[in-house]
């Protein structure tokens, strides 16, 4: 039913918790979990189409692209705050749709080099995919432990990458009476690759993050006889390949597979643009960053990195 938080570190909000998401490729490349002093911006663009048959609901999914921006920065040697903006997408059918924006909040504080904590809140504007127009939002709040392990302990080439937690999320201003809601266990692996030195190189990240529900409530008011949403396990497919430049320059590209159930049973989806129901997404990024000069914090002068 909910969409999980970011996908990879260039993703623009409410896209799927993994660990690129969490860690940008400077921290991977460099081994690390928060690097102190760092700082990034970023955009992304991401192509998205929907999976599956549309005849149950009054109105088909669109394809979108979508622009989005992003910032990180931490905060001492342990502590790190990122967010990001997801800005109305172009859309394949016209729509009376509101303006369909997202956000993401995420803290994160590292336990050692390749194990951190985390926590992130969400929300985004939902689709109009009934007859009767009812505007509102999606809000999601999530956290978890995440971490990294060697395969390779000589070299340091292969990681595998792990990730738990919990997540809840309910409508907000939709739906009046009828608002439904999830609470979710959340699990996840992966294998992630570094090749370089110094922080630079080029990486790639592969896995798969689940949903499992635990509890939930309300109707799902899209559908026309607004039966109780039936939320369902859910997977997350991705694969992001990354290179980090000398000039502090990233760069990468994810392709992204997302199950949500099924169209055809409206209830085990939700009206949402970032994976809100079946669909597959190709993004991206660009991300600058420095690392400040904490030696003397009055100078507060910044390298590239």
């Amino acid at each position: 039913m909910a969409q999980p938080a970011d996908d990879t570190e260039l993703a623009p909000a409410t896209e799927a918790i993994s660990i690129g998401s969490r860690t940008p490729a400077r921290a991977l490349l460099g081994d690390e979990a928060v690097i102190p002093g760092y700082w990034d911006l970023g955009t992304s663009v991401t192509f998205a189409s929907p999976a599956g048959t549309m005849s149950a609901l009054a109105q088909p999914l669109p394809d979108t692209t979508r622009l989005g921006v992003s910032g990180r920065a931490s905060l001492g040697t342990k502590w790190e705050v990122s967010g990001g903006l997801a800005l109305p997408p172009k859309q394949s059918t016209v729509t009376d749709d509101p303006p369909l924006f997202g956000g993401s909040l995420m803290g994160r504080r590292a336990l050692s080099r390749r194990q951190s904590l985390y926590a992130t809140a969400s929300a985004e504007r939902l689709l109009q995919v009934a007859a009767t127009r009812d505007d509102g939002v999606w809000g999601e709040a999530a956290m978890g432990w995440d971490g990294r392990s060697f395969m390779d302990e000589e070299q340091r080439w292969i990681a595998f990458s792990w990730n738990m937690g919990v997540g809840a999320g309910r409508t907000i201003g939709a739906g009046r009476g009828h608002e439904p809601w999830l609470t979710e266990a959340i699990a996840g692996i992966g294998l992630t690759g570094t090749f370089g030195g110094d922080g630079r190189g080029v990486g790639f990240t592969l896995g798969s993050d689940f949903r499992f529900p635990v509890l939930s409530g309300g109707t799902a008011y899209w559908a026309a006889d607004m039966p109780a949403i039936s939320p369902q396990t859910r997977v997350d497919l991705y694969a992001t390949l990354f290179v980090h430049l000398a000039t502090g320059w990233s760069v990468s590209t994810t392709f992204a597979y997302r199950d949500r159930g099924s169209t055809d049973h409206p209830e085990t989806i939700l009206p949402i643009l970032s994976g809100g129901f079946d669909q597959t997404t190709f993004t991206i990024g660009f991300t600058y960053s420095a690392i400040r000069d904490l030696s003397d914090p009055a100078k507060q002068q910044t390298r590239a990195y």
